[in-house]
């Protein structure tokens, strides 16, 4: 949806340097207005969703989105 929003506000700004090929701002200028609102409604609804969850799985979240941790297997990797 960012995605989204962005395209039209370029689109928007094509729209000002060549507005004979550019039309209907107005409709994009509205369609940007939607994609907004429901980004917000969106992430409302994903703080509400971690808020009520709180302390549970912390352990987890906090590696999010790094690499994985290599699996112990009890013996040390040598030096190269």
């Amino acid at each position: 949806m960012e995605d989204g929003v962005n395209l039209a506000t370029a689109w928007l700004w094509l729209a000002q340097r060549f507005p004979d090929v550019y039309l209907d701002a107005e409709e994009v200028r509205e369609g940007i207005v939607a994609l907004n609102g429901e980004i917000e409604r969106n992430l409302v609804k994903l703080s509400s969703t971690r808020a009520k969850g709180k302390g549970a799985g912390d352990a987890s979240r906090s590696r999010r989105g790094r690499k994985p941790r290599p699996k112990s297997s009890g013996a040390q990797p040598r030096p190269a």
